[in-house]
């Protein structure tokens, strides 16, 4: 009888909060949690005792604006920022959760530059509702994004990726790799795809597409 591995160790959270988690990301000893009305939280974890600590809301909450669900969270951790999606805007704050920037209105996803091998940029692939993609470098100097380059988007994808130089894109029928240092040419994956398009970027730099229940590696 084979003995079973335990891969993730399960930690206890506070049990209850007093709003409906809409979308949370965990960065440096701190969770980071969004709702359904345009509010960030953050809280520390004790690690010596496995949970969350709950503070103030007052200390530890910011007010986005929106009033919206906040759709989608991610700390980028090489640049030390707290990405936010909420009500089709684009948020960045800093890990303190200090006064918001606003980056992009109209935004349907980002996502940032995810390379685990050799360095890359770090910045990030945004897409927005206009059918139009963005790439938002980042300038350590100044501590900010800034638009680099825009490309067209022939549907708004389904599932987006960002890896070195490539822009990955799900759409209803397709997988498209754009090369963004050749004008974002587009290389087309053919696989069929019949339900929701879905892929992953790996840890040694490839792509992991999934059609049906069959997952194939590719490198971009």
């Amino acid at each position: 009888m084979q003995s079973s591995v335990k891969v993730f160790e399960a930690r206890k959270v506070q049990r209850e909060f007093p709003y409906r988690i809409a979308s949370g990301d965990y960065f440096n000893d701190f969770i980071y949690l969004g709702d359904e009305k345009g509010n960030v939280y953050k809280y520390p974890i004790k690690a010596d005792e496995s949970e969350i600590v709950q503070k103030s809301v007052k200390d530890d909450a910011r007010q986005l604006g929106t009033k919206s669900k906040v759709d989608k969270i991610i700390s980028y951790v090489e640049t030390g920022m707290i990405i936010v999606l909420s009500d089709e805007r684009l948020f960045v704050f800093d890990s303190a959760l200090n006064k918001p920037e606003l980056l992009k209105e109209k935004v349907q996803d980002f996502c940032p530059n995810q390379s685990f091998g050799a360095p890359c940029n770090l910045g990030l692939a945004v897409t927005s509702k206009k059918k139009e993609g963005f790439i938002l470098n980042w300038n350590s100097s100044l501590r900010k994004f800034e638009e680099a380059a825009k490309f067209l988007l022939s549907e708004l994808p389904g599932c987006l990726g960002y890896t070195r130089n490539h822009v990955i894109l799900g759409l209803k029928k397709e997988y498209q790799i754009l090369n963004t240092q050749e004008n974002f040419a587009v290389k087309k994956i053919s696989l069929e795809v019949k339900n929701n398009p879905f892929f992953k970027v790996t840890s040694r730099d490839e792509i992991l597409f999934f059609q049906d229940s069959i997952g194939i590696f590719m490198s971009p």
